[in-house]
């Protein structure tokens, strides 16, 4: 659904996916350097190699400084013009749709349709949830090098990924509801808050001061509570990748260290070079799964708000529906402006505000509608103004003497 969006700025997108590979390449590189270092170091004893590896280093640091930022420049940038649009999108169908979705919808929950929601979306490329996929393709990288400096070594580091593989898909099945709960609760308070703010004239006139204090607390901590859950799922997640991280390079280090005791003397130092290029990318390993954990719980709050977005775009109820007679096409008399005839309707399915209303005005008559307070007068002028479906019934208007009695 978001593809649409981010189709025109696909220049952006693109050139952010082209810095990618450059960036993850040299961060690759750079554990394969220090091993390089330590060898020119401890077994070849050469200056010249050691000040070469010392440049090619600096100028991997300075590449992947580089293209990171471009790369979280661009994605952001193509992300925050696609989401105006969507902006843009959201609020032109709040305008289109029927006077009755207004009627039963909070002011304050449609507000945070266009607001935190789409907020939230954008937290997709002010994170770099959308490039993920970098993640996974340096994890791939990293495991390949891995088994290449050393086979052995690298089973002992994998034994991390079935448990961590399990914890994973425990969190997935209960954080979307978290995060749809969040979504949920926030579209309340905002609701609530715009209608006390309205309404606050009426507040203090009755003195409802502290009930409405009372009730709003009462949805501030439904809300709270939403949040504190999804808190304690992203704290889990992000303690226990950390945990096993921990377990993989003590393990990985004590496996190294007995290798290292049954190695003759000149191939021990050589592999001194190898066991820390490979605690580099043991380090290097759990970076990006620690990036994937938080960044699958955006990506969770942000389906989440899509949800929502999407739902409200989806709507059919859209003003000025078909099957009405339009005013030219109206059977009115000639002397007639306007026509109410067995009309009934109401807000509510089963609630009828009127029953079976009848008159007619003609040209040069003026028309008192009085009743109580409820009583159905604003209604008729909603009828009037075509902003309803009359349940049954008609409402007939002559456009011209229409035009010519009130000025339209």
């Amino acid at each position: 659904r978001l593809v649409p969006y981010g189709r025109p700025h696909w220049l952006l997108f693109l050139g952010a996916l082209g810095m990618m590979p450059l960036a993850m390449a040299a961060g690759l590189i750079q554990p394969l350097l220090i091993k390089g270092a330590i060898d020119a170091a401890l077994v070849s004893h050469s200056r010249d190699a050691l000040m070469t590896v010392v440049y090619l280093f600096a100028a991997a640091i300075a590449a992947e400084f580089v293209a990171r930022f471009g790369q979280v420049y661009l994605m952001q940038l193509a992300g925050q013009r696609s989401l105006a649009t969507l902006r843009s999108d959201t609020f032109a169908k709040i305008q289109r749709l029927h006077t009755s979705f207004f009627d039963r919808t909070p002011v304050g929950k449609i507000v945070t349709r266009v607001t935190n929601d789409i907020d939230a979306l954008g937290e997709l490329f002010a994170s770099g949830a959308i490039m993920a996929v970098a993640d996974i393709l340096t994890l791939a990288g990293i495991v390949c090098i891995m088994l290449y400096l050393d086979w052995r070594l690298s089973l002992v580091a994998f034994c991390a990924l079935p448990p961590l593989a399990i914890i994973v898909n425990l969190f997935r099945r209960f954080a979307r509801e978290a995060f749809r709960a969040i979504r949920t609760r926030i579209a309340l308070l905002n609701a609530y808050l715009a209608e006390q703010v309205q309404g606050v004239a009426v507040i203090q006139a009755f003195g409802r001061e502290a009930e409405c204090a009372a009730e709003y607390e009462a949805i501030n901590a439904d809300y709270r509570d939403a949040n504190q859950k999804a808190i304690r799922y992203d704290a889990l997640l992000f303690s226990v990748v950390s945990s096993i991280s921990s377990v993989t390079v003590a393990l990985a280090l004590w496996y190294a260290a007995v290798r290292l005791g049954g190695l003759p003397r000149a191939e021990s130092a050589a592999y001194v070079g190898t066991i820390v290029a490979f605690y580099e990318y043991i380090e290097r390993f759990f970076v990006p799964i620690r990036d994937l954990s938080q960044k699958y719980t955006i990506v969770q709050s942000s389906l989440a708000a899509a949800e929502r977005i999407f739902g409200m775009l989806d709507m059919k109820g859209l003003d000025a529906p078909a099957g009405l007679p339009t005013p030219e096409s109206a059977p009115c008399d000639e002397d007639e402006v306007l026509a109410f005839r067995g009309v009934r309707f109401g807000y509510r399915e089963g609630q009828d505000v009127l029953h079976e209303v009848d008159f007619v005005a003609r040209r040069g008559e003026k028309i008192a509608i009085v009743g109580a307070t409820g009583a159905g007068k604003t209604t008729v002028t909603a009828l009037l103004l075509r902003l309803y479906d009359v349940f049954d019934g008609q409402v007939l208007v002559s456009t011209a003497s229409a035009a010519r009695t009130f000025g339209l």
